[in-house]
C-alpha cells in the first residue's frame, strides 16, 4: 500500500513538473519573441540614426559651401565697389599720395585748410570734400574722428596707414564685432593699464585673463568682473567712487586726467560700470602719481588705442 502511494506521488509530481515545464517553455518563447522584436527595432533605429547623421552632414556641407560662395561673391562686390569709389568722372583711377598727407585736428571747410582722417579717406576715394565718406562703416567713422582729434600730432599720423583699409567697410556686417572689440579693449586692456600703475597688479592680471568679449554672455561676465575689481579696490583704499573729489588734484593733474579719460573712454563712447571703473582707477593714479604718472599712462594708451582701431577695420567674425 505504501509503495502504491509513493508511485502515485511520483506520478503526480511528474505531472506538475510537466505542466510547469510547458508554462516555462511558453514564457521563454514569448520572451524570445520580445527580444527578437526589440533587436529588430534597435537595428531600425541604428539605421535611421545613421541616415539622419548622413543627411545632417550633407546639409551642413551644403550650407558651408553656400556660405563660402556667398562670401566670395560679397568679396567680389566689395572689390567692384572699391574700384567704383576710386574712379573719377574723367575715367581715371584717383590716387592720393598718402605719405604726403598731413592729418590735422578737427573738421575743415576745404582741403586747403587741411584734412582729418575721414576727410583724407574721402580724398583717397575721389569723393568731394567731406568727413563722412559713404564707403566707411558708420562705427569706424565715429571712432576714427574721435580718436584722430584726441591723438597728438605725431601719433595722429600713424592713422594714415588705415586710410586705404577703411574703404569698403560700409555695410560689411562687422559693426557688432567692432562694438565687442571696443568693450573688450576697455575692460581687458585699458583698465589693467590703470590698475597696474595704481599698484593693483593682481587685479589687473585678473581682468587681462578674462575670456575675450565676443557676445552678450562674455560682455556680461566682463562687466561683472570690472565692477568687482572697482569695489575691491575701493575696499582696499577706503575711497568710494561717490567720494572722488578732483579738488584734491593739482590743476595740471586735473587737466591731464581729463585728457587721459577722453583717450580711455571718451572716443569709444563707453557707458556704465566699465567707464566708471576706468575713471576711478585713473583718478587713483592721478592722486598717487600725479602729472608724471598720468603722462606714462597716456603714452601707453595712445599706442593701444591705435592698435585697437586698426584691429576694428577687419575684425574676425565672432560667435553670436
Amino acid at each position: 500500500m505504501e509503495e502504491d502511494l509513493d508511485l502515485v506521488r511520483c506520478q503526480m509530481a511528474k505531472a506538475v513538473l510537466a505542466v510547469d515545464f510547458e508554462g516555462l517553455k511558453t514564457c521563454a518563447n514569448n520572451l524570445f519573441t520580445k527580444i527578437q522584436t526589440l533587436s529588430e527595432r534597435m537595428a531600425w533605429l541604428q539605421t535611421e540614426h545613421e541616415r539622419v547623421v548622413h543627411e545632417w552632414v550633407r546639409e551642413e556641407t551644403h550650407h558651408q559651401n553656400a556660405a563660402a560662395a556667398a562670401r566670395a561673391e560679397l568679396d567680389q562686390l566689395r572689390a567692384e565697389l572699391d574700384r567704383f569709389l576710386h574712379f573719377t568722372p574723367n575715367g581715371e583711377t584717383h590716387t592720393v599720395d598718402i605719405d604726403n598727407i598731413i592729418l590735422t585736428f578737427g573738421t575743415h571747410a576745404s582741403r586747403d585748410e587741411g584734412v582729418n582722417l575721414m576727410e583724407a579717406v574721402a580724398w583717397h576715394c575721389g569723393d568731394a570734400h567731406t568727413d563722412t565718406p559713404v564707403s566707411v562703416s558708420s562705427t569706424l567713422r565715429t571712432l576714427g574722428k574721435n580718436l584722430s582729434d584726441l591723438l597728438p600730432h605725431n601719433q595722429r599720423q600713424q592713422l594714415k596707414k588705415c586710410i586705404p583699409m577703411l574703404v569698403g567697410t560700409a555695410h560689411d556686417g562687422y559693426d557688432p564685432q567692432r562694438i565687442c572689440l571696443a568693450l573688450d579693449w576697455l575692460i581687458r586692456i585699458c583698465a589693467p593699464v590703470w590698475l597696474q600703475l595704481a599698484g593693483f597688479r593682481s587685479k589687473a592680471y585678473a581682468l587681462q585673463n578674462l575670456d575675450p568679449i565676443v557676445n552678450e554672455r562674455t560682455a556680461t561676465a566682463g562687466k561683472a568682473a570690472i565692477y568687482d575689481a572697482m569695489h575691491a579696490v575701493a575696499e582696499e583704499t577706503g575711497i568710494r567712487w561717490a567720494t572722488v573729489d578732483d579738488s584734491l588734484l593739482s590743476t595740471p593733474s586735473k587737466v591731464r586726467l581729463e585728457e587721459a579719460l577722453q583717450l580711455s573712454t571718451g572716443w569709444i563712447v563707453a557707458r556704465g560700470d566699465p567707464q566708471r571703473a576706468v575713471k576711478f582707477f585713473a583718478w587713483l593714479v592721478a592722486l598717487d602719481k600725479g602729472y608724471l604718472g598720468l603722462d606714462r599712462a597716456i603714452a601707453e594708451i595712445q599706442t593701444l588705442a591705435i592698435q585697437l582701431y586698426e584691429s576694428m577695420i577687419k575684425p574676425e567674425r565672432c560667435p553670436g
